[in-house]
């Protein structure tokens, strides 16, 4: 500490110095953020939308799973995610009927949101039966 003490002294710069730094750290944060977003919306998701497709043709019971975190990246990344979830339109509908349902259920209409799930379920179960 002593040295930084003296090297300031020395060099009246240092503290015009110290908030580049702290500029450029801040703006290489919201670059990799940038970048780390644009991968997951680029090559992240479309790679979970086609293993959706694949184990729904297997009936697995990970779909559940993937669909919970498709529904995060949804209500994460928003608007954003619109463009990908166009390969699949009735996904994306499916998604935000869910996190709309979601979201009622933690303000306090659970009642009417828990009827709608049972009666997709019920849905989904004729269709496999098919």
């Amino acid at each position: 500490d002593d040295d930084d003490e003296t090297a300031a002294a020395a060099d009246p710069t240092a503290p015009e110095r110290k908030k580049q730094e702290k500029k450029l750290a801040r703006a290489r944060g919201r670059l990799l953020g940038h970048m780390s977003k644009r991968h997951l919306l680029e090559q992240v998701l479309p790679t979970l939308l086609g293993l959706k497709l694949q184990l729904d043709g297997l009936r697995s019971p990970l779909v559940a799973d993937l669909v919970a975190t498709l529904k995060d990246v949804l209500r994460t990344y928003g608007a954003d995610v619109d463009g990908v979830l166009a390969s699949d339109p009735h996904l994306a509908r499916e998604l935000r009927y869910d996190l709309k349902r979601a979201r009622a259920k933690s303000v306090g209409g659970g009642a009417k949101a828990g009827g709608g799930g049972k009666t997709a379920v019920a849905g989904k179960t004729a269709v496999a039966a098919r």
